[in-house]
């Protein structure tokens, strides 16, 4: 609640808070709300709770320094082929409308309050941790129950889809860096590069030993939303912080197979 927020925050004047919270959907994902339950969570989650930790800020640790997790979703419908922090934001649903409002009270606060905060355009990124609703979680699943005799085909719906995929582990880093420098301004955090889903299956598995061809099937039916190919420009964090990804894509995608083993 909001009282708890600024109890917390009054007590330990933390050095850093980390906005990371989010309330998303996956394109393949049944979704089963109402759209106006959707928006309410979404700017709940995205943008009210972000609101209440500065306004706790203004009130009780002027000095903190915050990171707000950031979507390239606030890019959904862009027309450049290329994102950097000044493409003009086009969000297409509520996640990327939310997180936009979220960007805007981050300004607001830095420039009336004159607090620090990052934000960091976040590209698309995985990890152990991924959830299960998500395409790189099916791809790997799939393949590992493929490979032990479990199941007979993976179905995907669109193999030629192209994302710019990063390692999370990278992007925390990125994150730490912000919040340390107090880099009070928008940074683009992804990988640059973009891959297609094809390569990320092929890679799961002929790490397996298996030939992806055999298996993959493709069904667009599955495919709820066609979103657009986005790619991050990372010259300005690199510039200011020095950050770059260290981790490749192969060896983010093996770390996951390794771990679901």
């Amino acid at each position: 609640s909001k009282d708890d927020i600024f109890d917390i925050v009054e007590k330990f004047k933390p050095n850093e808070i980390y906005h990371l919270s989010a309330y998303q959907h996956s394109s393949t994902e049944i979704i089963t709300d109402e759209e106006s339950e959707i928006f309410n969570k979404s700017m709940e989650v995205n943008a009210k709770s972000l609101q209440i930790i500065l306004e706790s800020m203004k009130l009780f640790s002027e000095n903190t320094s915050l990171f707000y997790a950031a979507s390239s979703s606030i890019f959904g419908n862009t027309e450049t082929k290329i994102q950097t922090e000044d493409t003009p934001f086009s969000p297409i649903d509520y996640y990327g409308i939310s997180k936009v409002t979220g960007i805007n009270i981050c300004e607001y606060y830095r420039n009336k309050e004159n607090l620090s905060i990052s934000v960091g355009i976040m590209f698309n990124h995985e990890s152990i941790y991924r959830k299960k609703k998500f395409v790189s979680y099916k791809i790997i699943d799939t393949a590992l129950k493929i490979s032990k005799g479990e199941k007979n085909n993976l179905v995907l719906g669109n193999l030629d889809a192209k994302v710019d995929w990063g390692a999370a582990e990278d992007y925390v880093d990125a994150m730490h860096l912000l919040a340390q420098n107090g880099a009070s301004e928008n940074f683009i955090i992804a990988s640059g590069m973009l891959h297609t889903v094809e390569e990320f299956v092929s890679i799961v598995f002929d790490y397996l030993g298996l030939n992806y061809k055999k298996y993959v099937e493709v069904n667009s039916d599955l495919i709820t939303k066609k979103n657009k190919s986005l790619c991050g420009d990372i010259s300005k964090i690199k510039r200011v912080t020095g950050w770059e990804p260290k981790i490749t894509f192969e060896e983010m995608i093996i770390r996951m197979v390794d771990h679901y083993k």
